[in-house]
C-alpha cells in the first residue's frame, strides 16, 4: 500500500495503513460469492506520531464507533464491484476526515444583543401579546 497524502505539508508512512478484502454484500452478481471486493482500511492513530492530541482527539469524535477492538479508525467501503476502487474511496474518505480534523474550530465569542435586537425583540412580544389578548373570550353582561 502506498503513502496516503493529506495535503502538501502531511503524508502518512504506510505503515499506520491496512487495508484488508473481505466478502461484499453490495452490488456484483454471482461474484459476490467467490470474490472479495469490500474493503476495510484501518488507520494507526495512535502509533502515527504526525498529529498532536487535538487533532486526535478531534478524529476521534468525527470517527465515533467506527473503530476496532484497538481503537483504530476503520473505514470500509463496498459501493463499487471492484476491490481497487472500493479502495480508492476508502483512503479519500479517510483524507477528507483527517483534513476536517486538521482544522482547528474557532470558540465563539459571546457578545451583548444590540439595542435594535432588544427593541425589536420586545416590539414582537408586544404584538404577539395584543394579539393574544384580542383572541380572548369576551364575557358579556
Amino acid at each position: 500500500m502506498d503513502a496516503l497524502k493529506i495535503n502538501d505539508r502531511i503524508t502518512i508512512p504506510a505503515q499506520y495503513l491496512n487495508a484488508d478484502a473481505v466478502r461484499s454484500s453490495g452490488p456484483g452478481g454471482q461474484n459476490v460469492n467467490k470474490l472479495s471486493t469490500k474493503v476495510v482500511l484501518t488507520f494507526d492513530l495512535d502509533g502515527c506520531p504526525l498529529f498532536s492530541d487535538d487533532v486526535k482527539d478531534r478524529l476521534r469524535v468525527m470517527i465515533g464507533k467506527r473503530t476496532n477492538k484497538e481503537g483504530q479508525p476503520v473505514i470500509t467501503c463496498q459501493s463499487t464491484r471492484y476491490r481497487e476502487r472500493n479502495l480508492e474511496i476508502a483512503r479519500h474518505k479517510l483524507v477528507v476526515l483527517i483534513a476536517h480534523a486538521l482544522i482547528v474550530p474557532v470558540e465563539r465569542k459571546e457578545t451583548r444583543p444590540t439595542k435594535g435586537s432588544r427593541e425589536k425583540r420586545l416590539d414582537i412580544k408586544r404584538r404577539q401579546s395584543e394579539r393574544k389578548h384580542l383572541r380572548r373570550n369576551v364575557e358579556y353582561e
